[in-house]
């Protein structure tokens, strides 16, 4: 039974962290309307996409947009306590949910780009930056 434990345990630290370096285009869990993503490292998004289902950032995580990243109808940036995002480029479609003690910076020429139907929620105790950037309805 130890061998056995032991060799389990020595198999899942050869496994490189999945969530510490998550593209769009890959995932970790399945989910009705697609694979969805958890980010817990820091994570760039450099190359325009198209994001089709949720990405959260999870406490400890940043998420960094440099590239133009269009959000499908149904997908969403959920940002727990303790979570960051950074807009360097273009965020367009814009679905972002952040939690009390999340933050969310725009810098860079970055933009957020709102279209009808998207959400920005940003409660009580989150923190939201904009330096060299925007928000803007289209």
């Amino acid at each position: 039974m130890k061998r056995a434990l032991l060799y389990i345990v020595l198999v899942l630290s050869a496994i490189p962290s999945l969530a510490t370096e998550i593209h769009p285009e890959s995932c970790v869990v399945n989910s009705a309307d697609g694979c969805d993503s958890f980010v817990t490292g820091n994570t760039t998004y450099s190359v325009d996409t198209t994001i089709s289902s949720d990405v959260y950032v999870l406490s400890g995580g940043t998420l960094t947009i440099t590239a133009t990243v269009t959000m499908a109808n149904n997908a969403r940036i959920v940002v727990a306590d303790g979570g960051t995002v950074i807009i360097e480029g273009i965020l367009k479609n814009a679905r972002l949910q952040l939690s009390s003690g999340s933050s969310l910076t725009v810098r860079s020429f970055g933009w957020i780009k709102l279209l009808s139907g998207s959400e920005l929620n940003i409660p009580s105790g989150a923190t939201m930056n904009i330096d060299c950037g925007g928000i803007t309805y289209m």
